[in-house]
């Protein structure tokens, strides 16, 4: 469960003449910063859904996720990797900022 320094950040675009599109980001507060950080995210930009897992330093490196062909359960598969990955990716983020 999210605390209150976390949060679940969510886009998802419709429109009648295309497919959807989605985003979920978790941000996060470090520290005595009250800045939100964003620390990883799941969107099918590119045509593909994949995961950005980002650095405090700016860099971001790409996993690319099954894709189901179903943009419906791509968007809850996504929304379910953010969920089981996020005390993990926060803690990830965190030692990177300590270094």
């Amino acid at each position: 469960m999210l605390t209150d320094r976390d949060r679940l950040r969510v886009r998802v675009k419709t429109r009648p003449s295309s497919r959807p599109t989605y985003t979920f980001q978790l941000e996060c507060r470090f520290g005595e910063n009250d800045e939100w950080m964003a620390v990883f995210r799941a969107d099918d930009f590119h045509e593909r859904p994949h995961l950005d897992i980002l650095s405090p330093d700016g860099s971001k490196r790409k996993e690319w996720l099954f894709d189901y062909g179903d943009d419906k359960r791509n968007m809850i598969e996504a929304q379910q990797l953010i969920r089981e990955r996020w005390e993990q990716e926060r803690q990830r983020y965190e030692a990177e900022l300590n270094r």
